[in-house]
């Protein structure tokens, strides 16, 4: 940031008619000399309120341009606090005072108000005091002092705890994380001290957010934090308030992997805020009810949810939220198989960053960043550039920017999902070691993330553990550890089935497929056949884009068994082709896209066991003929 006396330079510089420190001094009632030494860097800025406005009044009439004179006006206020200075003309005050009200928002101005009011008042009772002591009357003025004392410790405290507050954000923004959770744990003590019910709510509800994206060991600090300011709004009868702590609650358990808690909580508030017409929590109830479909296997409910919320969020004009909006868009589409939908999404999340950022730099942020988002971002182009054709390089380059940035900020929620993904590029590639590696790290990281209600230990964030589960099964097919691998299905299943995890559950009886052909037993075809279809019903009832995505996996299974053993590859198409009529009978409840996925799936189906009878039948012609 500029400072004040090389803008009044360039602003004398850029005017369209000529202004010369003469000028300048008469409009301040300033000395030449001292306007000079400012200009040059030589002596501080102690410019008032006043000095400052009858400056940015002449510059303005001589044509210097507006965003020029906004800067030196801000930079007039910032440096007073800068410097500490103390304001020596009482109209200064009045008017910093009536600027400031004009400049906060409801809630703050209110605030800003009652500080005023309690700052008079103190002064006031000192007055009196004062009269109390000339006129003996010794035990009423203390009295009066001890009440003065009181407002003068929670003003204080107040105060205090707002600055703790700022500068915990402030340390978050620069990833200095150990610093800002120590002011925020001051900011807490010091709200609870200052007896003001709402900023200490405020500042519990800040804290948890904190523990809930940092170090997610701590899910247990930020449900108590919101659960306390939950107590305390329903003591108030504050139904926003309650409102808001138990989508917070519902996040809590969403980071730990356990929707069927978080869905009730999501629904309830989802009804409220439509009955109250409250945006933000009607957009913060979606968007948290998309996540639950998500966890449960809905990816299509997610996906419709989100594009709700989505629109609320576009309407606010926020860049910011607008950029998370579009981030939360990308992990459904790409969950629903949309992948170029997807990157686009992330894309239009970066183009609102961009806004962001070039907003700090105008302010003098030299290493403008957005870390939170940007790591949400390179996480989601990551898992894009996996599903897209020779893009392992370039999810590789993503994935490790992302596991960074999420280092810096100690989130071991992100940087868990990221070494999933990066493991999982290390199976494409065949190099198994190091995709045990990442999933050794992932499952460390996840059995952070959890929350422990009970005095028994907790349990370690059942959703991604179960996903850990089938990559490890995966791994150890790769490796030719079947039983090792049929651990890890059947836990991953037993899990998925006490949590709810619906698209674990269908995915596990994919990898288990693969494990029977992958064994090689003479009875394979006839249990797998079945598998397949039972994941094609399955399919059918999570809607079009997760029936996509099912169809997608039995393509590579069944690519799977054609190049280990295409006789037994063929007897499984034809007993899946079969299933065709019984499961088209259910036609009149599907939708087109349902239907055609369907059609055209088993197409190609009966294409490949006609294809795999001819390579069959000649394989059998040639071997007769050799002997």
């Amino acid at each position: 940031m500029k400072s004040m006396g090389n803008l009044l330079r360039d602003g004398r510089q850029a005017a369209k008619k000529k202004i010369t420190l003469d000028e300048m001094a008469d409009a301040c009632n300033r000395d030449t000399g001292y306007l000079s030494k400012l200009e040059r860097g030589i002596v501080p800025a102690n410019l008032s309120r006043k000095e400052v406005t009858n400056i940015a009044k002449l510059f303005r009439d001589r044509g210097v341009p507006e965003t020029l004179i906004n800067e030196i006006e801000t930079t007039g206020q910032t440096g007073r606090i800068s410097a500490g200075q103390a304001l020596d003309e009482a109209s200064d005050i009045i008017q910093m005072a009536h600027e400031t009200l004009n400049e906060l928002d409801t809630a703050e101005a209110g605030d800003y108000k009652k500080e005023i009011e309690t700052r008079a008042y103190i002064w006031h009772g000192v007055h009196l005091a004062y009269e109390g002591i000339n006129k003996q009357s010794f035990l009423d003025t203390l009295n009066n002092l001890q009440i003065l004392e009181r407002m003068e410790r929670e003003s204080t405290y107040r105060v205090q705890a707002r600055i703790q507050l700022l500068m915990s954000q402030m340390h978050r923004y620069l990833a200095q994380i150990p610093s800002a959770a120590e002011k925020l744990r001051r900011a807490v003590e010091l709200a609870s001290e200052s007896g003001d019910d709402e900023l200490w709510t405020y500042t519990l509800k800040i804290r948890g957010d904190f523990y809930r994206r940092h170090n997610q060991k701590n899910l247990n600090l930020a449900l108590k934090d919101y659960q306390d300011a939950f107590a305390v709004f329903s003591k108030r009868k504050d139904e926003d308030g309650k409102a808001t702590m138990q989508l917070r609650i519902a996040s809590i358990y969403l980071t730990a992997g356990l929707p069927l808690k978080a869905r009730p909580i999501c629904e309830a508030v989802l009804k409220y805020a439509e009955i109250r017409r409250n945006d933000y929590l009607h957009r913060k109830a979606l968007e948290y009810k998309a996540w639950v479909m998500s966890l449960l296997g809905n990816p299509d409910q997610a996906l419709a949810l989100q594009k709700e919320a989505h629109n609320l969020t576009v309407r606010t004009g926020q860049p910011q939220e607008i950029a998370k909006s579009h981030t939360y868009l990308g992990v459904y589409l790409l969950e629903c198989g949309l992948i170029e939908e997807a990157e686009l999404a992330y894309q239009y999340a970066e183009d609102n960053i961009s806004l962001i950022l070039d907003k700090m730099r105008e302010s003098g942020e030299a290493e403008a960043q957005e870390l939170f988002i940007r790591c949400a971002i390179d996480l989601g182009l990551g898992g894009v550039k996996i599903k897209q054709a020779n893009g392992h390089k370039n999810s590789r380059i993503y994935l490790n920017k992302s596991l960074e940035i999420a280092g810096q900020l100690t989130d071991h929620f992100i940087m868990g999902r990221s070494q999933i993904l990066l493991g999982e590029i290390d199976l494409k590639d065949s190099d198994t070691q190091n995709a045990r590696i990442r999933f050794d790290a992932a499952t460390s990281l996840f059995q952070f993330s959890n929350i422990q209600e009970t005095d028994q230990d907790p349990t370690s964030n059942p959703y991604f553990i179960a996903e850990l589960h089938l990559k490890y099964a995966t791994l150890d097919i790769l490796e030719g550890k079947f039983s090792d691998a049929e651990k890890h299905i059947n836990t991953s299943k037993e899990l998925s089935e006490k949590y709810g995890f619906e698209e674990k559950k269908i995915f596990a009886e994919i990898i288990e497929s693969r494990l029977l052909v992958a064994q090689q037993r003479e009875f394979e075809p006839k249990e797998i056949a079945p598998k397949i279809i039972k994941v094609i019903e399955a399919g059918l009832r999570k809607g079009p884009y997760f029936l996509k995505v099912v169809v997608a996996l039995l393509d590579d299974l069944m690519q799977f068994a054609q190049e280990s053993n295409v006789e037994r590859a063929m007897k499984t198409s034809k007993l899946v082709a079969e299933s065709e009529q019984q499961i088209m009978t259910s036609k009149s409840s599907l939708s087109d896209k349902q239907i055609n996925l369907l059609e055209n799936w088993f197409k190609r189906v009966k294409k490949s066991t006609s294809d795999w009878e001819s390579i069959n039948k000649a394989a059998k012609l040639s071997k007769s003929k050799g002997e």
